[in-house]
């Protein structure tokens, strides 16, 4: 049974949608397997079961965030001298499938793809303003409220689809790393503190800071770049914020079911905090302070 859970699992996991995160993790541990035939079995199943659970859509979809990643990753963590390249290596692959799949649909529809992605988040909005109380909607259903939300979700979309490749491929890497899968740790010579002591590039700080003033004026189409630009740094921000965490859970000796509430709720509940850490470490060194407690 466990060898036969990798030829369905992703797909089960990624129709769930909750755990939609791991659905990668059952195709990653084919990878490193000699025969590749087993993965692309793997890749062929889980595609049919997505296809019947979810439709098409869904096996788009599947296809960007989970295949290509499941199999690009392992390429380029071969390839490439670095974790962290490896892992920008696997997000290009990913945003190329995006843009394979707009231009199929241009081809295919005869229309603009980013026209179509405007109407079905019209209708989204329009369907959850339905959904909602009526005492709510009397409060956010108002003609304007409806457009801010329309015009604020479609402005946002390249930076949550980013937000979560990002998410996939570093759970993936995470994964790969605590179970030592392809031998990641003798390749990269990871050590057991390198999770905790992660940080993000230097030069990044300076598209942050950035992308952040930008924010503040009202430039259109500038702006709106800016804004999915710096929410997807601050998502990298995030992760060294949550290594920060770890160092902290580390140090204080916090394990077991007590270590996994507290990264619930700093994710859920003090994502500023969590932030904040992360982005105001290179010059506060928190994990330096937290050694000296």
């Amino acid at each position: 049974m466990a060898c036969a859970l990798p030829f369905f699992l992703s797909g089960v996991l990624f129709i769930t949608g909750i755990f939609a995160v791991f659905a990668p993790v059952p195709l990653l541990l084919l990878s490193g397997h000699k025969d590749r035939k087993r993965l692309w079995l793997a890749v062929v199943i889980n595609s049919a079961v997505v296809l019947i659970a979810g439709g098409r859509t869904s096996l788009v979809f599947f296809g960007i965030f989970v295949l290509t990643m499941a199999i690009s990753l392992p390429v380029f963590l071969r390839r490439c001298r670095s974790v962290e390249r490896a892992a920008a290596c696997t997000l290009l692959a990913m945003a190329a499938g995006w843009l394979l799949m707009a231009v199929s649909y241009a081809v295919v529809y005869k229309a603009n793809p980013v026209t179509g992605a405007r109407e079905q988040v019209a209708r989204l909005v329009d369907y959850l303003s339905q959904s909602v109380s009526s005492e709510m909607r009397s409060q956010i259903s108002s003609g304007a409220d409806l457009e801010e939300w329309k015009k604020s979700l479609i402005t946002e979309v390249p930076s949550a689809i980013a937000v979560f490749s990002l998410v996939l491929v570093w759970t993936s890497i995470v994964i790969m790393i605590r179970l030592d899968i392809g031998r990641i740790r003798e390749r990269f010579k990871i050590s057991d503190e390198y999770l905790r002591r992660w940080k993000a590039p230097e030069y990044l700080v300076w598209p942050t800071i950035a992308s952040g003033v930008l924010l503040l004026f009202k430039a259109g189409a500038a702006t709106d770049v800016a804004t999915n630009i710096f929410k997807f740094l601050m998502a990298v921000y995030a992760i060294q914020g949550v290594s920060v965490l770890s160092h902290a859970f580390e140090v204080w000796n916090i394990r077991g079911l007590l270590r996994s509430i507290g990264y619930l709720l700093a994710v859920f509940i003090m994502m500023p905090l969590l932030l904040g850490l992360g982005f105001f470490d290179l010059w506060f060194d928190f994990r330096g302070k937290i050694r000296q407690t």
